[in-house]
């Protein structure tokens, strides 16, 4: 048991550190090399939560707070595939954020709005209204959008419970849908690596915080090796014990660890 303590006191300070990341990223050439654990190279990756923050808020500097945004204000949108959208106003704001952090990604609708992510366009007031999501919390969201008030206004928040009051129309993500992750690989990049490992602690330590969780539905499960229901420090150590017995060329399974 003291040995076991151990372990995950000295797991959690390399994960965290960002040591055993070290160690992996120099060691992949030869794990993929000599064990052949690389899967083909992973298609463009979409940004990710905090490129797309970054890219809002390079727009927040072209678009600052009270600029004047009305409905005779226009953009014309093709990234949801089968329509071309003229929107106005509140639309219109929406639509030029999401094409500045997305580029030409294609666009799909959604309903389960505990999935929101930085970037997704919300229809609120019962189709009346569109916004974007700058941030999101455990509880609520943080929001751009024009024509509020006949203006550009950044950081509205609107809380869960209201966004899922029936209110909502749909939201509109860009981050394109994930395939299945095999189990381990948590980033979905073809390895099982301290990459892996590190998001899956990460995700334990945002989830006991209250934090928002940033893992999708397929990193969480691939996360949760041990199959108990949540991911946690346990699923960490068991995928940081996988990468290093397979770098040591141990013929070794998941069931061996659990």
């Amino acid at each position: 048991m003291k040995q076991r303590k151990h372990f995950m006191r000295r797991l959690t300070a390399l994960l965290l550190t960002g040591t055993m990341l070290t160690a992996s990223a120099a060691l992949a050439p030869a794990l993929c090399g000599t064990a052949g654990l690389c899967a083909a190279a992973a298609e463009t990756a979409a940004p990710t939560q905090e490129e797309v923050y970054a890219a809002l808020m390079a727009m927040q500097e072209t678009y600052p707070e009270g600029t004047p945004f009305t409905n005779e204000i226009t953009y014309t949108w093709h990234a949801e595939q089968g329509y071309t959208i003229r929107g106005g106003g509140c639309a219109a704001f929406a639509f030029m954020l999401s094409d500045a952090a997305f580029g030409d990604l294609p666009a799909r609708r959604y309903y389960d709005y505990n999935q929101v992510r930085v970037g997704d366009i919300l229809r609120i007031n019962n189709n009346s209204h569109s916004v974007i999501v700058t941030e999101v919390h455990a509880d609520y969201v943080v929001l751009a959008e024009g024509n509020f008030n006949g203006a550009v206004h950044w950081g509205r928040t609107l809380t869960f419970d209201r966004i899922n009051d029936g209110s909502t129309s749909y939201a509109i993500t860009r981050y394109p849908e994930e395939k299945p992750h095999s189990t381990g690989d948590v980033n979905g990049d073809g390895e099982i690596d301290a990459i892996d490992a590190q998001q899956a602690l990460r995700s334990y330590i945002d989830r006991i915080a209250g934090k928002a969780r940033k893992l999708t539905d397929a990193q969480l499960t691939a996360a949760d090796v041990d199959k108990s229901g949540v991911t946690d420090a346990r699923d960490a150590q068991i995928i940081l014990q996988y990468f290093v017995r397979r770098l040591a060329l141990q013929d070794i399974t998941w069931d061996d660890l659990i």
